[in-house]
């Protein structure tokens, strides 16, 4: 990984140079970003910095490298925030900080949501959510935000200012625009849910 061989890895290395096959063998590139709190070992419920997205996403000079000098599409592969539940080895409940919400919040609203991020990095065509509460590593966490009212509710709110930038798809590759999202009750459609939980498909209009 050491891909300047200069004795250390570190930001001027590019840990992604030796699995790359090459340009024609190659549509699309992708990363994985997630929140996962502060500091190892990820067991406490701590508020994104407001950077940390972007700060991931320029790993190893990944967007300017294989986005724009490479001209390939982006998929954010799995993208999500942590809420820390409870400790596998004790099963006792962990603090939760700012709560649910205030964390995935914060990462959505530098990612998903975000204006100038969308504006800035224009090669992110795609945005899969990680919809899943799971055990790993030392805690059992959640990254869902469909499954709870409040959480949809705030991340609808938020999404409004973006959703013309979008195109929903699901696991059949069907593509549709989100004309109408809500039901007479104002309750979110239950397909839409299920969108949302595999994939945003952010296509560039400019």
């Amino acid at each position: 990984m050491d891909t300047n061989r200069d004795g250390n890895f570190d930001d001027k290395d590019d840990p992604y140079s030796p699995f790359y096959p090459g340009d024609e063998y190659v549509d699309w590139v992708g990363t994985s970003i997630y929140h996962y709190g502060t500091n190892w070992p990820w067991i406490d419920n701590v508020v994104p910095q407001a950077d940390s997205f972007e700060s991931k996403l320029n790993y190893g000079n990944f967007y300017s490298t294989y986005a724009v000098t490479r001209n390939k599409p982006v998929a954010i592969a799995e993208t999500g925030a942590t809420y820390h539940v409870r400790m596998l080895s004790s099963g006792a409940t962990i603090d939760q900080g700012p709560g649910a919400l205030a964390i995935k919040q914060a990462w959505w609203r530098q990612s998903i949501t975000s204006k100038s991020l969308l504006d800035k990095y224009p090669k992110v065509k795609l945005f899969c959510l990680f919809e899943f509460a799971k055990n790993e590593e030392l805690t059992f966490r959640d990254f869902r935000i469909a499954h709870d009212n409040s959480i949809l509710n705030a991340f609808r709110e938020d999404f409004k200012g973006v959703a013309n930038r979008y195109y929903f798809g699901n696991g059949t590759g069907r593509i549709f625009t989100p004309s109408i999202v809500t039901g007479s009750n104002g309750a979110l459609h239950s397909d839409f849910i299920a969108f949302i939980m595999l994939a945003l498909v952010y296509i560039l209009i400019q």
